[in-house]
């Protein structure tokens, strides 16, 4: 599998998209190859996610609302659009406080690209899309408070990203299936990424080349984390970086 392609879809996702101080956006290279999103592509894509046509309409995603179904519904719409192989995955959370439990329910969305080859390799891309506008309680307690705030830069940059990202790499043939997956409840204890993670089969998690969660992209810096496991294309995405400055 090419490291060379690889790296290339992570540095596309990384390093094209720092944030300065009037905007959300701006390029970070004078130079364009086919998978990388301007900065005015890249702003556009997040207006059309926060706020619609009507500027207001997916403001509040607060994680198991209404509000984030819609948005998990026109992340579905589009990525089909797109020509993407796209599905939307229920899942349940419970939560208790002293005597009082209440069921919970949110939905990530899951879009490939295949390769077209047998006994594919893949590489995953993850990012939530809903926003902590509102409060969600558990009886009194709260279990999420709300900020009143639109969630633009906390996720809608990482969905942005990925959106707009998805329309340039539709056709393009890798060397492994990619995998964009929008996760729910990413605000309430990561529970749309958890739902995930525990939905893949041993072979899938065993064919799984790389993951990547996109949060708050932009800034003066790009901050990576990475876990305890090494890959094979740990070191050479660290080597990369580094050539980049």
């Amino acid at each position: 599998f090419s490291k060379v392609l690889i790296c290339a879809l992570v540095l596309a996702l990384l390093l094209a998209f720092p944030i300065k101080s009037d905007g959300y956006f701006s390029a970070a290279a004078e130079t364009q190859t086919d998978y990388e999103v301007t900065s005015a592509e890249a702003e556009a894509m997040l207006k059309k996610f926060v706020g619609g046509e009507s500027g207001k309409e997916r403001l509040d995603r607060t994680s198991f609302s209404e509000g984030e179904k819609l948005a998990a519904q026109f992340i579905a719409d589009f990525m089909n659009g797109a020509g993407w192989e796209t599905q939307t995955d229920e899942f349940e959370y419970t939560a208790t406080a002293g005597r009082k439990t209440e069921n919970f329910r949110s939905q990530n969305v899951v879009s490939v690209l295949k390769c077209g080859k047998e006994n594919a390799k893949r590489v995953i891309v993850g990012a939530n899309y809903d926003n902590q506008t509102s409060d969600v309680k558990v009886g009194d307690y709260p279990l999420l408070k709300g900020t009143e705030g639109h969630g633009a830069y906390m996720n809608g940059t990482g969905v942005a990203t990925l959106l707009a990202l998805a329309q340039k790499l539709t056709g393009i043939r890798l060397d492994f299936d990619l995998y964009f997956v929008f996760f729910g409840a990413g605000e309430v204890y990561n529970r749309g990424a958890e739902s995930y993670a525990e939905s893949l089969k041993a072979t899938e998690i065993a064919d799984t080349l790389m993951m990547v969660n996109l949060q708050r992209i932009g800034g003066d810096k790009i901050y990576a984390y990475s876990d305890e496991v090494k890959t094979d294309h740990g070191t050479y995405v660290t080597e990369k970086s580094k050539e980049y400055g």
